[in-house]
């Protein structure tokens, strides 16, 4: 009976080490894009197609600065 509540534990503990691992992923990807949106869009969250177009344009003539 030991061996299997040991085995039981271990693999509970795997699978609550797997689901974190899940979790901090997505926590990184949503944590990059966000910052990759403030970067572009600053904090707006609702704009039209006409300025999301002109802070396109600004974004990326900013960054062709940067290279260049």
């Amino acid at each position: 009976m030991d061996t299997i509540s040991t085995i039981s534990s271990l693999a509970a503990l795997a699978g609550t080490a797997f689901f974190l691992w899940i979790l901090y992923g997505a926590f990184l990807i949503v944590a990059d894009s966000e910052k990759r949106w403030k970067r572009r869009y600053g904090n707006r969250l609702i704009m039209s197609k006409s300025e999301r177009a002109r802070l396109d344009k600004a974004y990326s003539e900013r960054e062709q600065n940067k290279k260049g």
